[in-house]
């Protein structure tokens, strides 16, 4: 539990229970210490014989009755534990202590309503019971009624200001729903009072979602000070370091994290995230450690999966899920949206969101409507969210996070679905032989040709995603270098995907240009690291322009000064390929070796713009230079980009939409078929 535990709270109301222990019979008070070591030692039976010897001849002992129902409920013997209490409270029932019990009882057996009234109880009886005000606002947290968790959370605040855990606990709730300014205030203060590597950790993840991840290795670094051998806290610095490009001490740090706790399946994911940007990672490394996450999360489930009851119909309607912690304002949800809508309206399918986040912003409230069932899983244990979708009877189990943050994988490993696939969230495999599928088009995985990457068959829809162009969108601009007289290379990529192999390539294009210039968006406070990649391949700094995250319409109006994007290797772009084709301007991509690296080819050759698209770093820098000669070329393209997007199948959500709904039904038929031969032998 996040709150104090029955025997932890109990020693606070020592004064409370009937007698104060100077007052008892001194062999009374050598039975209870007694009974306690024992507890303590895990001889639970011998001292359950203790406590019982102790109420017999004091019956109206009430420390006594809650120090045994304690007990019983550390052995899980939850309804003695309970009748324990009421024998307190048929004695004394104003006793605060004994109704705080009964909540907590309550709480671990998930009977929440029961819970929260004996807590009420609680707080009527001592209104000082800050704890009480805690434990109803975890159960509210873990009901999703976040507003009263926030509420009962600041009256805990009001009653003690100081309790760290209360501070942290509301600052985290903060941070889950977005509101990383108001968390920061409550975050600050705690380790401010406290500065233990908790607390610590708890600051640099908010760093970290507020876009400072430079703030945030310093933070983790002093927590692993105070913790150097914290999984989490090594975990954390990983994922930072990640995001600052330093792929070496980021891959040491998430291997740490591992090595410390096999079972820390973030770490594990977030080490994979950081190898597919990493460019010295080779493609057979790649897929070996993808296969090693398996071994790790999967191999112990492998005897344990269930055999499905679903009805083996092929043209019955379907129950389809879909698994997301991105259902909101995220890039996931973008590509996703419009072929949700068309698929909501087919008769022979029945949707199904499994949203793994507390935050619910506009895109939340218009995903939410085409769906026939919406359910809020975050923080549902993996063995109870599988239990959940096998209860749902869910037919195809569709996975939009792969290895990025809040996904759900170590609960996919487990099967709970006869049919699970993988789509849109994670460009790679997930490794783990549970999950069926993975959805591409021709032109992201060639047939064949990437297969062995791979755990899923990879399945051909008629588009990997469409494309959702922002409402507001600035109109298209003449082509920058026409009146300039040089050429502006842009990169709206996130810092992550901007290594220093990469600006090394970069740089050869811009000295071989040497009036050009670069324009660099969604950058961090501080964009010095990155300038200095520059510097040390002979870019001045004056020939760049960085440009802090910002919002989409400041974005999109950035690209009226760009003539060419440029993009990052080994992870390509695709939304900003997208964003920046919309605005006109083409990408300059590297199609590499790896499914990471084809995202910006993929875009490219659904618009028939396979010149822009290079082989290797030379030919790249050749492309680049021939682009750089041809700018009447450049500014027709620029001129027809919107055009071609808006009669390309990227614009027809509803064509991909029926693809994908046949491809479901292929495969369910595939599944269908091996249950009729199955039961045929």
């Amino acid at each position: 539990m996040k709150f104090l535990g029955t025997l932890q709270l109990f020693r606070n109301f020592f004064g409370k229970s009937g007698a104060k222990p100077s007052e008892l019979d001194p062999k009374v008070e050598t039975q209870l210490k007694e009974a306690q070591t024992l507890e303590q030692n895990l001889h639970f039976e011998q001292a359950l014989r203790c406590y019982d010897e102790v109420i017999q001849y004091h019956p109206h002992l009430l420390r006594a009755h809650l120090m045994r129902g304690n007990l019983l409920s550390t052995m899980g013997d939850h309804q003695d534990a309970l009748a324990a209490y009421h024998n307190a409270l048929s004695q004394k029932p104003d006793y605060a202590a004994a109704h705080y019990n009964i909540g907590d009882t309550y709480y671990q057996l998930k009977q929440y309503d029961q819970a929260l009234a004996s807590f009420h109880l609680a707080i009527e009886n001592d209104p000082e019971l800050v704890d009480a005000e805690v434990a109803m606002a975890c159960i509210h947290e873990d009901t999703s009624d976040f507003s009263q968790a926030i509420a009962c959370y600041r009256k805990a605040l009001s009653i003690r200001p100081n309790y760290t855990e209360v501070l942290r606990n509301l600052g985290n709730l903060l941070r889950r729903l977005g509101r990383h300014e108001e968390a920061l205030g409550y975050i600050k203060q705690c380790v401010a009072i406290k500065p233990d590597s908790g607390a610590l950790d708890s600051l640099g993840n908010l760093l970290f979602e507020l876009h400072r991840p430079q703030e945030a290795i310093g933070v983790y670094e002093r927590a692993l000070i105070l913790e150097p051998d914290s999984s989490i806290v090594h975990g954390n610095l990983g994922h930072a370091l990640k995001d600052c490009g330093r792929f070496e001490e980021a891959i040491a740090h998430l291997r740490r994290a591992i090595e410390l706790n096999p079972n820390n399946d973030q770490a594990h994911s977030n080490l994979l995230f950081c190898l597919i940007h990493d460019p010295e990672t080779s493609p057979k490394e790649l897929f070996e450690e993808h296969r090693q996450f398996a071994k790790q999360f999967e191999t112990p489930h492998i005897p344990n999966w269930p055999r499905h009851e679903n009805m083996p119909d092929p043209d019955r309607r379907l129950q389809i899920g879909f698994i997301s912690g991105d259902f909101n304002s995220h890039p996931v949800a973008t590509f996703f949206e419009s072929v949700l809508e068309h698929l909501s309206r087919r008769n022979n399918l029945t949707l199904h969101a499994y949203y793994n986040n507390s935050v619910e912003d506009h895109v939340t409230q218009r995903l939410r409507k085409n769906f026939d069932h919406w359910h809020i899983i975050a923080g549902m244990p993996d063995m109870d969210l599988a239990k959940k979708i096998a209860q749902d009877k869910i037919d195809i189990l569709i996975d939009l996070s792969g290895h990025t943050g809040l996904n759900r994988l170590p609960c996919l490993a487990r099967k709970p679905a006869p049919v699970q696939a993988s789509w849109i969230g994670y460009p790679y495999t997930t490794g783990l032989s549970a999950i069926d599928y993975f959805f591409a088009d021709r032109f992201y995985l060639p047939h064949a040709e990437f297969d062995p990457q791979f755990s899923e068959e990879i399945i051909y829809l008629p588009a990997y995603a469409p494309f959702l162009p922002f409402q507001h969108t600035p109109d298209i601009n003449a082509l920058p270098a026409l009146t300039n007289g040089f050429l502006t290379f842009g990169s709206f990529n996130r810092p992550i995907k901007i290594n220093a192999k990469i600006v090394g390539i970069w740089s050869r294009l811009l000295r071989a240009l040497p009036d050009s210039h670069m324009i660099l968006g969604a950058m961090q406070p501080d964009p010095s690291y990155l300038a200095k990649y520059f510097t040390q391949h002979g870019i001045a700094r004056e020939r760049l322009e960085f440009h802090p995250r910002t919002d989409v319409q400041s974005y999109l109006e950035l690209h009226h000064q760009v003539d060419l994007c440029l993009d990052t290797f080994p992870y390509t772009g695709i939304t900003t390929a997208l964003n920046a084709l919309w605005m006109g301007v083409p990408t300059l991509t590297i199609a590499g070796s790896t499914p990471p690296s084809r995202l910006t080819t993929m875009a490219l050759c659904q618009l028939e713009l396979e010149n822009f698209v290079a082989k290797d770093a030379e030919n790249f820098v050749a492309t680049g230079m021939a682009w750089a000669n041809n700018l009447q070329d450049l500014a027709e393209i620029r001129c027809d980009l919107r055009n071609r997007i808006n009669h390309s199948i990227l614009m027809y959500p509803e064509d991909i939409a029926t693809g994908l709904e046949t491809v479901l039904r292929e495969i369910w038929q595939r599944w269908c078929n091996k249950q009729t031969s199955t039961n045929a032998n």
